[in-house]
């Protein structure tokens, strides 16, 4: 008895789906972080919270450099988690490259730009009184 299929497009059939199903996984771990899948976290509670730790981090870091906060340094959160200055401000290009030099800062940035795509923030106020705003989303 013979199949109406031979095996070789079995194969290759398998072969095309194994694929397929590769990209999928690959695309949803992009999107969601593993760890964020085994808590449960909803992606806007992930972003929420990913904007405090990032502004948080960013008040910090700018307060060590004696860097005031205060009228607010706004920055756009871009692909691959760049920190641009989008505000005026006397030191943008010392702050800029200031944030952009530090890795942790840079990751936290890659990973609210995944959770929640390009996003503004807004960094002011001292760390420890800090209450950072969800972000707020770019259109167009």
């Amino acid at each position: 008895m013979s199949l109406p299929i031979s095996p070789t497009t079995i194969l290759a059939a398998a072969q095309a789906a194994r694929e397929v199903a590769g990209s999928v996984a690959s695309g949803i771990a992009e999107a969601t972080g593993f760890d964020e899948v085994l808590r449960g976290a909803s992606p806007q509670s992930s972003a929420g919270e990913l904007n405090r730790q990032l502004v948080e981090s960013i008040q910090k870091k700018l307060g060590l450099l004696g860097i005031g906060a205060n009228p607010p340094i706004e920055l756009a959160v871009t692909e691959g988690g760049q920190l641009q200055m989008t505000g005026d401000h006397q030191r943008a290009a010392e702050i800029e490259s200031v944030l952009s030099a530090d890795a942790d800062l840079t990751h936290l940035a890659e990973r609210l730009f995944r959770a929640a795509g390009p996003a503004r923030l807004a960094v002011s106020g001292r760390p420890d009184t800090l209450d950072a705003p969800p972000p707020t989303h770019l259109t167009g």
